[in-house]
């Protein structure tokens, strides 16, 4: 978490108070995953836990405020799986990121933690770059594809934000998680 808020610069942080609580992160068990999809999730289309039970190693989910911003998320990983197939430590990882606001795997970002082709357990720099453009200052929550699109492409054309984009596998590394556990 603290990775994730040097990159975004959100403050994350423990709640104080039961009404401030915004994240939820259930260790879980595969035998316990419906249940937790429905309590948790809130979730009621039993095809759809049913989907979910079977395919998923972990999941995320979160929800937005009248403004798109995220009120609230929920992870939940049922370790004995995600340890059966070698993917906790990136089940953590991943989803934590995940609701940071980049809530879909695909296999078009390559290398990232996005991609479950991708054989990284941490953030690689393209991680990094998504994240850094997620949380500009000049991207702003409620704006349309027409507004997002056209500060990305400011942003991106910036010569800083090119130099970002150069050094984005040094900077992720700089602090990451890995350094902790080398």
């Amino acid at each position: 978490m603290t990775h994730l808020a040097l990159i975004t610069g959100v403050d994350i942080s423990p709640a104080k108070s039961e009404h401030q609580i915004n994240l939820t992160i259930i260790f879980s068990t595969e035998k316990r995953l419906a249940q937790e999809l429905k309590q948790d999730f809130l979730l009621k289309d039993d095809k759809q836990i049913l989907e979910l039970t079977h395919h998923g190693v972990c999941l995320a989910n979160f929800s937005l405020s009248p403004d798109s911003s995220i009120k609230h998320a929920t992870i939940i990983i049922p370790v004995d799986r995600a340890r059966a197939h070698g993917k906790l430590l990136s089940c953590v990882v991943e989803e934590l990121t995940q609701i940071m606001g980049l809530p879909n795997d695909s296999d078009k970002v390559f290398p990232s933690i996005f991609n479950d082709k991708s054989h990284d357990d941490f953030l690689s720099g393209l991680d990094y770059v998504l994240l850094k453009l997620l949380y500009h200052p000049r991207i702003k929550i409620g704006m349309n594809l027409t507004q997002v699109r056209k500060q990305l492409h400011n942003i991106l054309l910036a010569n800083d934000f090119q130099r970002l984009i150069e050094n984005s596998e040094y900077l992720v590394q700089k602090q990451s998680l890995a350094n902790l556990l080398n």
